[in-house]
């Protein structure tokens, strides 16, 4: 291409400049009237358009004969902007982002992590230097119902770690619910692969309580530690989202033998491993870096210095209020069901108590659930000819119960009464309009 005569270099890339910047005005105007969908859907064009604007305008040296060319065009912006859209659209480039990704990981130290994000924090409150063993009872006996020999058995487990002297059995974890309790090293469960991780996170009840539990000593016999009280639910996705990856497993025999292998291997070759080389004492699953869970593991020390300290005795009496209050909870609403007395002699309504209830149940957790119900005529006691115990209520009272829940209170009624006043005279004015209408 020739030169024109009386025009510059300089000249035309101003040119160029100026109607590109005026190409990238027109388009963000021309988006702006598209709803946040139809934006989204066509982001890979915007970034496409934006990059080539930058570029050309930033960084591309023209030369006189490319200012010509592109000058020719309404929108040079556009013409550069759609062969760089069908370069990414390829996404075969991307593998090379990807490498330099997970080369040297320096994305590390520069972008914040999932374990440095702010979040509530799951311990609630700490109960301090308390016997470690009988307060774990005294939670379990207002919750374990199906399987009470469970609490034996921690009550057991938990000082023959203390005895091993390791640091990391010092720390626990510790859940409870109707059925049963568990108790596993905190380190495991923060090893994505172990059964303890599994345990924590999958196994789930409903009321299910969770704690977690330091080992500080032992004194006159007593394991003495620091209990603390954790949002299960909070925790459990705390874990689920923190743990690290098991990539290695150390294998403990009799003998006193150890053999590490990679987690593939273990799972593989389980059964020779664990059967044909020797009794195994233990297992150990190792994440790829043991600093970084030693890091982990220290944050959430950090988390239990930062719990305010509780009282225990009120702890222990919300327990017991929430099941006596759950049980009141379900026996009105299986009151409300009953549509006519179901006594023997037909005289009450009979609800019986729930076993699991029952089993925990003292004296006086059945006086504060007498005093719980809204009734007057509440009795709790055995029904000829049936298993168990039953609260009944006076045939009378419910009736009245159930016939005034039908009937509209008096200022109810009285509120109706003036609304259809109300409503009188604009039917007389309308019937009179549509005499008039009529004739």
């Amino acid at each position: 291409m020739g030169r024109t005569k009386g025009v510059s270099n300089i000249d035309k890339i101003d040119q160029l400049i100026d109607r590109l910047n005026q190409n990238l005005s027109d388009y963000h105007n021309h988006i702006m009237g598209f709803d946040r969908q139809a934006i989204i859907d066509m982001a890979g064009r915007v970034s496409a358009v934006n990059d080539a604007h930058f570029y050309l305008t930033e960084h591309h040296a023209f030369d006189y004969e490319q200012a010509e060319y592109l000058l020719q065009f309404q929108n040079p912006l556009e013409v550069v902007a759609d062969e760089w859209h069908k370069r990414t659209e390829d996404i075969s480039d991307m593998s090379f982002a990807l490498d330099k990704v997970f080369d040297k990981q320096d994305a590390l130290h520069d972008y914040p992590l999932v374990t440095d994000a702010p979040r509530q924090s799951p311990y609630l409150k700490k109960f301090a230097d308390v016997d470690v063993l009988a307060t774990l009872k005294a939670i379990a006996d207002q919750v374990n119902v199906h399987y009470p020999n469970d609490i034996k058995i921690d009550m057991e487990h938990i000082p023959k770690l203390v005895a091993k002297g390791d640091p990391e059995l010092k720390m626990l974890l510790w859940h409870v619910s109707d059925h049963g309790t568990h108790i596993l090293p905190e380190r495991d469960a923060f090893v994505i692969g172990t059964g303890e991780h599994s345990t924590w996170t999958n196994y789930l009840r409903p009321g299910m309580l969770s704690y977690a539990v330091e080992i500080t000593g032992m004194e006159n016999g007593k394991v003495k530690g620091n209990v603390y009280e954790l949002n299960h639910e909070e925790h459990v996705d705390h874990v689920r989202h923190a743990a690290l990856p098991a990539t290695t497993v150390t294998i403990s025999y009799e003998d006193g033998r150890e053999d590490t292998v990679t987690r593939r291997v273990f799972d593989d070759d389980r059964h020779r491993l664990m059967s044909e080389s020797g009794n195994v004492t233990g297992l150990r699953f190792h994440p790829e870096d043991e600093s970084v869970l030693a890091n982990l593991l220290r944050r959430e020390q950090r988390h239990r210095t930062e719990t305010p300290k509780g009282n225990f005795k009120p702890h222990l009496k919300k327990l017991a209020d929430n099941r006596v209050n759950t049980e009141a909870e379900r026996v009105v609403a299986a009151f409300k069901e009953l549509t006519e007395p179901n006594s023997p002699n037909k005289t009450h309504f009979a609800v019986p108590l729930s076993r699991d209830f029952m089993y925990l149940a003292s004296s006086r957790d059945q006086d504060r659930l007498f005093d719980a119900l809204p009734y007057k005529s509440t009795a709790i006691t055995g029904l000829k000819g049936e298993k168990g115990l039953f609260v009944t209520v006076a045939k009378d009272e419910l009736l009245k119960q159930s016939e005034k829940a039908q009937k509209p209170s008096v200022l109810g009624q009285l509120a109706e009464a003036a609304k259809e006043a109300a409503a009188r005279p604009k039917a007389a004015e309308q019937s009179k309009k549509h005499d008039k209408e009529a004739r």
